[in-house]
């Protein structure tokens, strides 16, 4: 059941909270009142005699006297709850922050809202920048959970719990939920996991489907969009439209993955999919600003654009859900970056100093995406130390690289290293396995901070409910028990898919390489967008208010001209930080 968006305060003192919008349930004389806002998938089975997931939290809180509960809760969802008898007001996410939830508090109330720039919407916000989530920014592309780009202004914690006693106004935090992989089954075979898989995505595609309202599927081609859609198709007595986009540029174009994908669902579903597919011009600089304000904070993967026309366009067509293969690269083990920090651990006496030459005679500036591009990286990668690795390989702005080019704002503030993101992560991590430990590390950093953003961006913008049938709890929990062979065999990534689909995946989509949703913003940045991105970074407020040196932005920006060296990302993230500022 979907529900709509919410903002709103909750003042302390109130025997009865007033909510703008959001669902409420009420227990007036128990003095419990209740905001759901998002999708409870599996309400039916946890409580089948309830009208709304506001009312069956209602009635799991008044006999449980916790959220705890909220653990079984399948779906996106953001909770608060106003307890004027105990004196205290408790608010929660879902298990991975699929729904957002951004909010400060004072003397006098909570305040919380979906995007921050709704919250910005009321006065009391604090504006000061936190230079500290700058930095990270830069490095990560995203603001890290729970900071925001303000201080004293928080994104609320996935998979927890967030208690405020209205006598002390002290916050405390208790999770209901965080990743565990330290229960690997070790006698499932691999037949026997896929057919559990199959099982698992069947009913959660099932549960997902509206009951009357029109539905497409985001068709890229890939394994994942392929397999949802084809699972999807299967539970669609009419011909499921699917939505594929294109490119004129050769390097991120798949209209051709997606035709070969959509013949080979046709041959196996028994019924013609409605393919559409669009061609589109994403360097729309005013649809950008139009995106960094409609979140309120910087986010600079450059994949929002299409994601966000692609979901426009189902919008267009009148979709009021749109499904789409998220989540399948970090529950079962697709990433590149899983497989280099898998060898690299054959390499351990490799002098670092050898890969750090290697990267100094490789070429400079060109398609990160090519072959050379991607070895340039992996040699960069494997030139520091193990503990900083990951970061350098998922960073596109090293620690050195920031530092240099910060102006007077930066004068005696003493920055901690990006890298503790990483380490902090790694800390909490159940499992034992490496891949094991870098998709949880991803499922407390990346996932929260970058891909689940994403999407929620795209759609509610729009808006449109975007739905990921791979994030079912259930689903989750599986993912979380497999082998790592199971999930990378030798270069195989995502090997468990293609075992469970082979009627979608055959050779030509199970073997090619993922080209991902990006975009060619390095060649924007050198052309179409080029004297745009020098009047921002040059005259805009990052020189203006002291956060960059001049000179520095110069000097990047005339190696990505010259092609001395790649610098989209860094340049992007500072274009994305100057539109927001």
């Amino acid at each position: 059941m979907k529900m709509n968006l919410y903002d709103g305060m909750i003042r302390y003192s109130d025997e009865k909270p007033v909510f703008n919008g959001g669902v409420l349930a009420e227990d007036r004389e128990g003095g419990v009142s209740v905001m759901f806002c998002g999708s409870f998938y599996n309400l039916q089975e946890m409580a089948p005699d309830c009208s709304s997931p506001a009312e069956a939290i209602l009635r799991y809180y008044r006999k449980d006297g916790n959220l705890s509960f909220l653990c079984d809760v399948d779906g996106a969802f953001a909770v608060v709850v106003h307890d004027s008898r105990k004196k205290r007001l408790l608010a929660a996410r879902d298990r991975l922050g699929t729904m957002p939830m951004f909010y400060f508090h004072n003397n006098d109330g909570f305040y919380f809202a979906h995007t921050l720039s709704k919250l910005q919407e009321n006065s009391a916000m604090p504006r000061e920048v936190d230079l500290q989530g700058l930095h990270d920014y830069l490095a990560l592309q995203y603001v890290p959970c729970p900071g925001t780009l303000y201080r004293d202004v928080w994104k609320m914690l996935p998979g927890s719990v967030l208690t405020i006693p209205f006598d002390t106004k002290l916050l405390r935090f208790d999770s209901y939920w965080s990743p565990d992989f330290s229960k690997i089954d070790r006698n499932i075979s691999i037949d026997d996991a896929a057919a559990r898989l199959r099982e698992l995505l069947d009913d959660s595609v099932r549960r997902r489907i509206p009951a009357g309202g029109n539905y497409a599927a985001l068709l890229s081609g890939g394994l994942d969009s392929t397999i949802i859609t084809g699972v999807v198709a299967r539970h669609t007595a009419q011909p499921l439209p699917t939505l594929t986009v294109g490119f004129d540029s050769p390097d991120y174009d798949e209209r051709d993955r997606a035709e070969f994908a959509v013949n080979t669902i046709n041959r196996e579903v028994g019924h013609p999919l409605d393919h559409r597919v669009r061609v589109i011009q994403a360097d729309n600089f005013q649809l950008l600003e139009e995106l960094v304000k409609a979140y309120g904070e910087p986010y600079a993967d450059a994949s929002l654009l299409p994601t966000y026309m692609v979901c426009r366009w189902a919008k267009e067509e009148n979709m009021t859900v749109a499904f789409n293969g998220d989540a399948a690269d970090e529950l079962f083990g697709g990433y590149e970056r899983y497989l280099v920090m898998r060898y690299a651990e054959h390499f351990k006496l490799v002098p670092r100093w050898m890969f750090k030459a290697g990267a100094g005679i490789l070429p400079k500036g060109g398609n990160e995406r090519s072959a050379v591009g991607r070895l340039l990286r992996t040699c960069r990668a494997m030139s520091v130390k193990p503990a900083e690795r990951y970061l350098n390989i998922v960073s596109r702005f090293d620690e050195e690289q920031r530092r240099a080019i910060y102006g007077e704002r930066f004068d005696d503030i003493v920055l901690a290293r990006t890298s503790r993101i990483i380490s902090e992560a790694e800390e909490q991590v159940s499992g034992h396995g490496l891949v094991e430990k870098l998709q949880e590390i991803d499922m407390r950093t990346y996932m929260p901070g970058d891909v689940l953003p994403k999407a929620v961006i795209a759609s509610q913008t729009v808006p449109i409910d975007g739905i990921a049938p791979f994030l079912e709890n259930k689903i989750m929990d599986f993912a979380m028990t497999l082998p790592t062979e199971f999930k990378q065999n030798g270069s195989s990534r995502k090997h468990l898919l293609k075992v469970a689909y082979p009627e979608f995946v055959p050779p030509r989509i199970a073997g090619q390489r993922k080209k991902g949703f990006g975009v060619p913003v390095g060649e924007w940045l050198r052309g179409s967008w080029h004297e745009l991105m020098c009047a921002h970074l040059l005259e805009g407020n990052l020189v203006k208010e002291g956060y960059f040196k001049k000179a520095g932005l110069e000097e990047m920006i005339g190696r990505h001209q010259r092609r001395e060296a790649d610098l989209t990302y860094p340049l992007w993230s500072l274009m994305v930080l100057d539109l927001f500022l």
